[in-house]
């Protein structure tokens, strides 16, 4: 019994911060550790659906008779082997006739692509040409188009001579508004007396 005693005697808190120890060790601890069986338990634990697959076997298994399968295996080899001659075939047929080619008209290949070439050049200058080489017609637009800016230019010029005064008149003008402030006329002096009185 004195094991015991001995065991209550170190589990006995002394003071606070052997008591927070020990709440972490009784409290804490087992807290996560249930959490994380927990945890584990629900991302392995076996779903709804698992059931019906007869225990996790695939009961849907062919029967291993391999009389088909050698067949289609046999076939399906010859005829890559056969596809495979035919573009062996082709390919030296290709690289014979590109041989062949090269050797009788090397020349000719080169005179015909400089001569399609310059004709393609003077095309392209041709059609350049004409994109640039103005109409007839618009000189005679803008013949038109000049000869009503100066009608509209001349029935300007009406309308403001219609709109200026005389010059005449705008001097009787402002000789009487000078004669009416300024005091000098006769009748200037009556009307300012006037407006005073």
């Amino acid at each position: 019994m004195k094991w015991l005693n001995d065991l209550k005697a170190r589990l006995k808190p002394k003071n606070t911060a052997e008591r927070e120890k020990m709440k972490k060790y009784l409290v804490v601890f087992p807290l996560m550790f249930i959490s994380c069986i927990a945890s584990i338990w629900l991302i392995f634990a076996p779903g709804e659906d698992d059931g019906k697959t007869n225990g996790g076997a695939n009961t849907e298994l062919p029967d291993g008779s391999t009389e088909g399968i050698e067949g289609n295996k046999i076939a399906a080899y010859e005829a890559q082997a056969h596809l495979e001659e035919t573009e062996q075939r082709n390919a030296q047929a290709v690289q014979l006739e590109v041989v062949t080619d090269s050797i009788t008209a090397p020349q000719d290949t080169v005179s015909n692509e400089v001569q399609s070439s310059a004709e393609a050049y003077q095309q392209v200058q041709a059609s350049l040409q004409d994109f640039y080489i103005p109409e007839d017609n618009s000189a005679v637009q803008v013949a038109e188009l000049q000869a009503r800016i100066d009608e509209l230019e001349a029935q300007n010029a009406m309308v403001q001579q219609s709109q200026q005064p005389n010059e005449m008149e705008l001097m009787e003008q402002s000789y009487k508004l000078a004669a009416q402030y300024l005091g000098t006329g006769n009748g200037s002096q009556q009307a300012v007396i006037v407006d005073q009185g």
